[in-house]
């Protein structure tokens, strides 16, 4: 059992075996309110720079409901988002070279667990336009034209560079999302891909559950590269890459007709604002 939860529940056995009476009966009222209290200021002092796991409550439609946080980071709810894709708290994350340099998304959003295979663009497009095909394969010799067509098609829109970066780091600080030496367990680059993109989530995922958000193939986001706006961001790196163009803070760019077999994408989607109890 957590140990605060194990300390919460030991509270209010105490109380039921020293105070059963009145007095009792009319805390017992608000218990909701005081076992919130007692948690958040437990929760005050569980999270530590060792990975501590904590778990934060929060009311909605008048439902107590808990999310796992990872030092701080909410990690993935998948009741509150579509089918196969992943809650992405808003916040603060840590960005550039080994996390070193501090950034914010605005708004909470889902994104798609892994990168859109040939199988699902194929029945929404009607075609299949990859070099190495494949059902479960990403779909890629898509332009961003055409990735954020697709996004679109389902009301979904393609990831802002932001986005796509909280997401991929999962909470992490390091070169890679899993640590700062490669692991060919979580990723298809030149190492180990034969040259050739592989079937989604064969691969480790990261901590939020996102599977190929390194290697595989590059990912279309919807941001400019620079303020020239000529050219669109791709993140990732793909099978073709070598393992310091597969690290999480590694850019590249296209111009959004370019199409590539080592580019691909994943839509994101807009969720409704969870309202914090504490």
């Amino acid at each position: 059992m957590n140990a605060n939860f194990r300390v919460v529940s030991l509270f209010f056995d105490y109380l039921y075996q020293h105070y059963s009476s009145l007095w009792y009966s009319q805390f017992m009222i608000n218990y909701k309110l005081i076992f919130l209290l007692t948690l958040y200021i437990l929760l005050l002092f569980s999270d530590s720079s060792y990975g501590a796991k904590s778990i934060r409550i929060y009311w909605e439609n008048g439902s107590l409901m808990n999310e796992t946080h990872y030092n701080g980071e909410k990690l993935g709810r998948v009741e509150s988002c579509p089918d196969k894709m992943i809650f992405v708290s808003k916040g603060f994350f840590w960005t550039g070279e080994e996390g070193k340099l501090k950034n914010i998304v605005n708004e909470s959003f889902c994104i798609d667990r892994t990168e859109v295979t040939q199988k699902k663009y194929k029945i929404k497009m009607e075609v299949n336009p990859s070099h190495n095909n494949g059902k479960n394969n990403p779909v890629e010799n898509v332009s961003w034209f055409q990735a954020q067509q697709y996004c679109k098609s389902l009301n979904k829109r393609l990831p802002t560079e932001k986005e796509w970066e909280k997401a991929a780091r999962s909470g992490s600080k390091t070169k890679y999302y899993w640590g700062n030496k490669i692991n060919s367990l979580y990723l298809w680059y030149s190492h180990n891909s034969s040259y050739k993109s592989h079937p989604v989530a064969l691969k480790k995922p990261n901590d939020y559950g996102l599977s190929d958000m390194l290697g595989n193939v590059y990912e279309w986001t919807d941001s400019w590269y620079s303020k020239d706006k000529k050219f669109r961001v791709l993140r990732g790196g793909s099978w073709a890459n070598r393992k310091n163009s597969v690290r999480v803070s590694y850019r590249d760019r296209a111009g959004p007709s370019e199409k590539g077999s080592d580019i691909g994408f994943r839509c994101v989607k807009k969720i409704n604002r969870i309202n914090s109890a504490l």
